[in-house]
């Protein structure tokens, strides 16, 4: 599973884009300003 999913550990975050890309993952939690940021990378803001 953690080679499907491009992981290197657990939890692992992974944000796809409207059209199923994977733009962002990391091991850990980076951070609430981190994880917006790269929300808005994915929706395109």
């Amino acid at each position: 599973m953690m080679e499907q999913h491009k992981s290197d550990g657990y939890p692992t975050y992974a944000i796809y884009s409207s059209d199923g890309n994977l733009t962002y993952t990391t091991a850990g939690f980076p951070g609430v300003e981190t994880i917006k940021e790269e929300l808005e990378k994915a929706i395109g803001k």
